[in-house]
């Protein structure tokens, strides 16, 4: 459920208390990736961004190309604690969306290519339906679906 923030010096606040102080967010276990595919993906699952928490506390970001980019603890000398805190808010965001509005499997997912094949499919198979039962009413149908 979406919290209404009244201003923005509560929003700033909230934001410096997010990136500024060293903490663990509790819902997040460690050594487990959490894993979002993006709205585009046109039902290729591997356009994924993924966040995973190490078990040393290092946040590791992982990019469709199979790369990934770590972000250090302070203690592990890290250098971007600020974005280690963001990261660990964005796995907890993903958490929360997978556990709200998961992702289908991919067999499930229909690519704008395979709907309008499966158009091109029902019309074709509506044009022969007409050239049988009504060819009066055929040539009028392929000129108003082509």
């Amino acid at each position: 459920m979406p919290i209404k923030i009244s201003s923005e010096l509560s929003l700033s606040r909230s934001l410096n208390t997010l990136l500024e102080g060293a903490y663990w967010l509790s819902a997040l276990a460690p050594k487990t990736l959490y894993s979002r595919v993006h709205d585009d993906c046109e039902g290729d699952l591997t356009q994924t961004l993924g966040v995973m928490v190490g078990g040393d506390g290092d946040v590791h970001v992982l990019l469709p190309n199979f790369k990934s980019l770590r972000f250090r603890t302070w203690g592990g000398g890290g250098l971007s604690l600020r974005t280690r805190n963001a990261l660990l808010v964005l796995a907890e965001a993903i958490r929360r969306d997978n556990e709200t509005l998961p992702i289908r499997p991919a067999e499930d997912v229909v690519t704008n290519a395979q709907r309008e094949n499966q158009h091109q499919v029902a019309h074709h198979k509506v044009a022969e339906w007409l050239a049988k039962v009504a060819p009066e009413h055929y040539d009028a149908f392929l000129t108003h679906f082509k």
